[in-house]
């Protein structure tokens, strides 16, 4: 029995767990850990670069030109097309002059009219005889119309002095006639005064002997009334040497009231003829300045691009584009597009990975840059309606200055934002942690 018991046991050598399971098992255990601690070591430990995915265009730094019309018109002549380089200055297209011919036309005729009336109603105003035309006009006072318009104003001015003058000369004419007649009814009563003093005397006389019995009371009589008649005489004389000094009176206010009726229509109409000069001349000024812009000129240098207008006597609308001028110098950039829920994300000095999907991507690289602006506020697409955050990237040089593609403004570009780097563990934690928290502030 106690061989038995002997035999049965195991070598003292030898393990129990290691006489179960064979050497490849244990190997491929092995492995196993081995590879999930490298898992959860590279989780916590190593790094991950998360990326914000974006799109946009290639474009201009300080944007492109927009070449456009206040007021629009016809296309008289075209200078460029698309792809010319131009420099800041050169014309572009010039547009039909004449509508801006004849509205100014029209205005100048109706400004000389308004420029003589005026010369003439200042004269008439201050009393002279030779017309000025106001300062400022100097460049049309010689002009062949404005002098014609000047001899007839002077014209003008000479027949309304010569009927100012005439109704003046009839109205002092009868002032003399008047006071003419004043001296001879003065003459008139000197006479009759002297008449009286011989009758007054006879009637004393014959009154005296009237009372001696020696002369007729008849006679008496008819004196007194030839006295009572001359005295009555003399006193409508003197009524009427009254009446004819209040006519003078009256012809001597027509006189002064004619000058100021006159003056005052004078005043009234040169106001009048000022204030429509003033409005005329600010609208032959904008007409002007609108003639003037009929060659659209170039705003800067660079190349043309978009253009919309290509024939001769299309209609350019107003305020609307014509075409865009890529400026000559300006560095181009990629202007991406970035949602409002990434903008937290995005900072300047951010690199960017850039890829120009115009071209082959097998034969162009992706090459890196770095956020050099974005907008202070969110934008809205025109179109969509969407809301957006505008983040500008710079392009480095080895992309803008390669010899096998070339990056144009307008191209599209996909753009690989980066964000900070976290680790795997971290991403695989936050929709925990964050349902942990929002459960505690529940």
């Amino acid at each position: 029995m106690a061989e038995q018991a002997f035999s049965f046991a195991p070598p003292p050598s030898v393990r129990p767990a290691e006489a179960r399971l064979p050497q490849t098992v244990r190997l491929g255990w092995s492995i196993i850990l081995l590879v999930f601690g490298g898992l959860v070591a590279w989780s916590v430990l190593a790094p991950f670069h998360g990326a914000i995915l974006t799109a946009g265009h290639v474009t201009v730094e300080n944007e492109q030109q927009i070449v456009q019309h206040l007021e629009g018109g016809i296309v008289r002549q075209l200078y460029v097309r698309e792809g010319d380089q131009v420099s800041a200055g050169q014309k572009l297209l010039s547009l039909d002059p004449t509508t801006a011919d004849a509205t100014i036309q029209a205005q100048e005729a109706r400004l000389f009219d308004l420029l003589g009336n005026e010369a003439r109603l200042t004269a008439e105003r201050d009393g002279r005889e030779t017309l000025v035309l106001r300062p400022g006009f100097d460049d049309i006072a010689d002009s062949p119309r404005m002098k014609g318009v000047l001899d007839s104003q002077k014209s003008l001015l000479k027949a309304r002095n010569e009927t100012r003058a005439t109704q003046r000369r009839i109205l002092e004419q009868r002032i003399s006639q008047l006071r003419t007649r004043i001296e001879g009814m003065q003459k008139e009563i000197s006479t009759t005064d002297t008449q009286i003093s011989l009758l007054e005397d006879e009637v004393a006389r014959f009154q005296k002997l009237s009372e001696q019995g020696n002369a007729s009371e008849v006679r008496v009589l008819s004196l007194k009334r030839d006295l009572s008649r001359l005295q009555g005489e003399k006193e409508s004389l003197r009524s009427d040497i009254a009446a004819t000094r209040v006519q003078i009176g009256e012809a001597q206010s027509e006189i002064v009231r004619v000058e100021q009726d006159n003056r005052e229509t004078v005043l009234t109409e040169l106001r009048d003829v000022q204030t429509q000069i003033g409005q005329l001349t600010e609208e032959r000024s904008a007409a002007l300045d609108r003639r003037n812009r009929l060659d659209i000129l170039a705003p800067s240098g660079g190349r043309v691009i978009g253009v919309r207008t290509h024939t001769v006597g299309g209609v350019v609308t107003p305020s609307e584009p014509i075409m865009y001028i890529v400026p000559e110098n300006d560095r181009l950039v990629a202007k991406v597009r970035v949602r409002p829920a990434d903008i937290d994300k995005i900072s300047i000095g951010q690199r960017a990975t850039l890829r120009f999907t115009a071209f082959d991507q097998n034969m162009t690289p992706q090459y890196t840059g770095e956020v050099i602006n974005v907008s202070a506020d969110a934008l809205q697409d025109p179109t969509t309606g969407a809301t957006y955050y505008e983040a500008v990237v710079s392009i480095p040089d080895e992309a803008l200055n390669s010899e096998t593609f070339t990056i144009l403004p307008g191209m599209p570009v996909d753009a690989s934002l980066q964000t900070e780097s976290r680790t795997v563990l971290s991403y695989l934690l936050k929709p925990l942690m964050d349902s942990v928290s929002r459960t505690f502030r529940e």
